[in-house]
């Protein structure tokens, strides 16, 4: 049987990471994503559509992500996606989806911020790898794009 469950998105986060611990003492990061598209209509207009992502983000991987990703921040991330279920006090079923985040890049700086207090452009966040250069080597593949 094949399954797979894998997301990648490129976006701006929507505000700062806000970490909590649950009863546990596990650490949880959330924060939103932003992503956009465009396209021309039929009339010739251009419409721009904007989708909001909730995004996750588990362990040790929660606490450096809290440190880092502020408002406006360009985020590249890959994980999964998570739909709850649950029946609140009124016995209605609520159902919400959010992105888990294995892997957090932070591409971008957000303009109000100062260059001391944010990761470096590059500076990889991962759940597996703790130990990744911010400055990876170019990649060159001869392709004109």
């Amino acid at each position: 049987m094949l399954n797979l469950n894998k997301i990648i998105l490129a976006g701006y986060a929507g505000q700062d990471a806000k970490l909590r611990y649950l009863n546990n003492g596990m650490p949880v990061t959330r924060f939103s994503l932003a992503t956009s598209e465009s396209y021309v209509a039929n009339d010739g207009k251009i419409i721009k559509t904007t989708d909001w992502h909730n995004i996750a983000v588990w362990r040790n991987l929660a606490e450096k992500v809290a440190k880092e990703v502020k408002k406006g921040a360009g985020i590249y991330l890959e994980g999964k996606l998570k739909t709850h279920r649950w029946y609140g006090n009124d016995g209605v079923m609520h159902t919400t989806t959010e992105i888990y985040a294995e892997t957090v890049l932070v591409v971008s700086q957000p303009k109000e911020q100062e260059q001391s207090k944010i990761p470096e452009i590059g500076d990889v966040f991962n759940n597996n790898i703790d130990n990744i250069p911010s400055n990876l080597p170019e990649f060159d593949d001869g392709l004109p794009f």
